[in-house]
């Protein structure tokens, strides 16, 4: 979204004083004894007042600065229409009001045909925008029936479908998530074996400059070990997964160029299992999310962000667990006031979809809020896999819906504080027996939001989906 920039450029042309022909003493009339004496009977009768008033507008919107709220910015000013930019456009101190009550999709659902590179259905598996370029980019899947072995590929993302960029040799890629630092990089993690054939915690990376793809092993110490998230801080790459030592496994998260482990779930619960599901850039650097099982049974839910000085627990919240009954993240994301929220799957019989705020608590002196409860367990379930803050302080999260008596759908729900409402949805083909998902999120830099994902069907064939909205009908097409 472009805001329209007016600059007026104000010459001011100063006049000197004319003297007349009858006025002007010439060299000769110093050494002339008749030389005229000329008597300058002018006087100067001019008074200036100065009545203006402050009307100047530096911005040029319209609007004088001593009523202009920004006379920095031309698309602020009283009366003006409400952008979603995430400013008072209108003067009246809300931000962004009333937009996000109305998501405007701008590209509906890709059908079966739209999801194909070179004949093979596509899926994109990860999302994320490139700093430099601004392009959207995304990790996915061609080749989608139980009888055709994945593909995996690099793809340019646009409204319009998928382009591919690069193949890779990953066999499957699964719901990993894709990272792209200040140089525009793109980084994912990797599970690859070294020359032992045992399974190592690596990083692959991807330059859209020079085509050029490496890789590198990040464990060598422990006995085994595997790679599933990776974020970025703009500057430093890291690597989030397990490893094992002695048939025990735990958290750890490498940084990429480095040797050592930056954060060992072993000194939280020694003899815990874990599982990473969501790492993300935070204002501060990095934050991940896990769901850890005691060997006593107990659950948790942690919730960990990097500092100056390692990684420090901003969540850490016992849930129930059992082989019938679970609670675990999906992912998280975090506020432009530095509030963490987590979308997660509650298990009973049935899935329920949880949107939970997670106050930033480093006492861990409170539990998260419950923000938005959404399913029926009678009816249908619904599987919240995405949540995304929007710099207009809205959240959205995303997912489907399975309902047994009625069609499945694809879900995007968002609010700005509690309130979160069905924004955005759309049928499958399949009814009942479909399962469809969108479970990565990205903002681009014009504040469009994306999501993708894909459906299965019965027969295990699976069709790809992405959604573009815009939080303003009038950038739609």
């Amino acid at each position: 979204m472009n805001a329209r920039t007016l600059i007026i450029f104000a010459t001011l042309i100063g006049c000197g004083a004319k003297t007349t022909a009858a006025d002007e003493d010439t060299a000769w009339d110093i050494y002339d004894s008749d030389a005229d004496a000329d008597t300058d009977t002018d006087t100067d009768t001019d008074t200036d007042t100065d009545t203006d008033t402050d009307t100047d507008d530096d911005d040029g919107d319209g609007s004088p600065n001593d009523e202009d709220c920004d006379d920095n910015d031309a698309t602020v000013y009283p009366g003006a229409p409400e952008l979603c930019d995430g400013q008072d456009n209108d003067c009246d101190e809300e931000i962004d009001e009333h937009l996000t009550d109305d998501w405007y999709a701008d590209s509906d659902r890709w059908t079966a045909t739209e999801t194909t590179w070179d004949g093979d259905s596509v899926r994109i598996t990860s999302l994320a925008i490139n700093p430099v370029s601004g392009d959207v980019w995304g990790l996915g899947m061609r080749g989608s029936s139980g009888t055709v072995s994945p593909v995996a590929g690099i793809y340019l993302v646009d409204k319009d479908g998928v382009e591919l960029v690069e193949d890779l040799d990953d066999e499957n890629l699964g719901l990993i998530n894709l990272a792209i630092d200040d140089d525009g990089i793109l980084w994912w993690p990797a599970t690859v074996e070294d020359g032992s054939g045992i399974s190592r915690a690596g990083a692959r990376s991807y330059d859209p400059e020079s085509g050029d793809q490496d890789t590198e092993i990040l464990d060598t110490l422990s006995d085994s070990s595997t790679a599933r998230f990776v974020a970025t801080d703009g500057t430093d790459v890291f690597i989030g997964g397990t490893r094992a030592f002695h048939e025990t496994e735990n958290i750890a998260v490498w940084k990429v160029g480095s040797s050592s482990v930056q954060d060992d779930g072993a000194d939280l619960y020694p003899d815990g299992s874990v599982g990473i599901t969501s790492m993300i850039q935070t204002p501060k650097g990095i934050a991940y999310a896990a769901t850890l099982h005691e060997a006593s049974g107990q659950a948790h839910l942690i919730v960990r962000e990097s500092g100056t000085s390692g990684f420090n627990t901003i969540l850490d919240q016992e849930v129930g667990w059992s082989a019938g009954s679970y609670t675990s993240f999906t992912s998280i994301t975090v506020d432009s006031a530095g509030e963490f929220w987590g979308s997660v799957i509650e298990h009973a019989e049935t899935e329920q979809i949880n949107v939970w705020k997670v106050l930033t608590d480093l006492d861990n002196g409170s539990s998260p809020e419950v923000a938005d409860s959404y399913g029926d367990r009678e009816t249908f379930f619904a599987l919240s896999y995405g949540i995304q803050a929007h710099p207009t302080g809205a959240i959205l999260a995303t997912g489907g819906e399975t309902n047994e008596s009625g069609p499945s759908r694809y879900l995007i729900r968002a609010a700005h504080s509690d309130d979160f409402d069905n924004v955005w949805q759309e049928e499958t083909s399949g009814g009942s027996s479909d399962v469809p998902l969108l479970y990565t999120t990205a903002v681009d830099q014009e504040q469009g939001f994306w999501a993708a994902g894909a459906t299965m069907h019965s027969d295990a064939s699976i069709d790809g989906i992405l959604v573009h909205l815009s939080c303003s009908a009038a950038e739609g097409d």
